[in-house]
């Protein structure tokens, strides 16, 4: 599955090598536009193949997103053409393809409030196994820890060990507004502004952070990050606090409600501080300044 396909068609209209459709002539396209392969002689067909490889790159790549309630992963085929001439070469991305995904799991943690590695690096064997793949067949990859995870004790020990083990890795620790920017890509929203000329906020609201972006015409304007996530306060079966990070503690002790490790957490108490999240939340998409606890939240 992500064995290169040199003729692959990206339906981008955008110069591709020598291919044809179900029940289609064969033909090319290039910055001309589409011309059948009838129409040229062998020695152009063999010409043009060669430029086209040339000048096109195409790279199988893996994402490792470990963040602080979900982890998961991506192998993708990225489409690359070369530009200019001589020392202006460049590479342009023209396309891409998702070629498959792991499911996307609780991001694991250990008794001691650190990520479980063992779990995470089967994660990634799984998905490795399930397409039928092994890291020789990986071009690049990335690795990415992001929100409440990136404060883990051993969160760079694991970043460091998969990027050893792969050898093609980059690891990256996703500042809080570099993450902001990740999801307003990610989400679409920076595609959709440029396309439809507007002014969107893209919020993400993730386990440990959530992330605002402010986008005009395709341009990310301003980012804004806040200690309010969804996996802040972790409860089992019984609603009995397993796990509590700290920025669940500032907004229980402005709201006068103690929270412990072990302690039942009451549904009062947890609507509570989801509705001082949510005001938190609103004033600040609505353009209000941050004072007092929302002040303390910004990061």
């Amino acid at each position: 599955m992500v064995t290169p396909n040199d003729q692959r068609h990206n339906h981008s209209g955008l110069f591709v090598g020598l291919h044809a459709h179900a029940g289609g002539a064969a033909h090319w396209h290039d910055e001309f536009g589409t011309r059948d392969a009838e129409n040229l002689s062998e020695e152009e067909i063999a010409a043009r193949q060669l430029d086209w490889q040339a000048h096109h790159v195409q790279i199988v790549t893996l994402g490792v997103d470990i963040g602080s309630s979900t982890s998961h992963l991506m192998f993708s085929k990225i489409f690359m053409q070369l530009m200019g001439e001589g020392q202006n070469v460049h590479s342009v991305v023209v396309g891409r393809e998702m070629l498959a995904q792991s499911p996307i799991v609780m991001t694991p943690y250990l008794p001691d409030n650190t990520i479980d590695t063992e779990a995470l690096r089967q994660l990634i064997q799984d998905t490795y196994d399930a397409v039928g793949a092994t890291p020789d067949n990986v071009d690049s990859g990335a690795i990415i820890l992001t929100g409440e995870a990136l404060k883990r004790e051993n969160a760079r020990h694991i970043a460091e060990m998969f990027a050893l083990e792969t050898g093609k890795f980059v690891c990256a620790a996703a500042g809080h507004h570099l993450e902001a920017v990740l999801a307003a890509n990610g989400s679409g929203t920076v595609a959709r502004s440029r396309r439809d000329r507007r002014t969107l906020l893209n919020i993400d609201i993730g386990g440990g952070t959530t992330k605002l972006a402010l986008v005009r015409n395709g341009q990310i304007l301003g980012t804004a990050a806040l200690a309010i996530g969804a996996r802040l306060i972790v409860l089992d079966e019984v609603r009995r606090i397993t796990r509590l990070e700290g920025p669940a503690l500032q907004i229980a002790a402005h709201l006068g409600i103690p929270l412990a490790i072990g302690q039942l957490f009451s549904i009062d108490d947890e609507q509570r501080i989801v509705a001082a999240w949510v005001e938190i939340l609103a004033d600040l998409i609505e353009g209000r300044a941050p004072e007092g606890i929302a002040a303390e939240l910004m990061l």
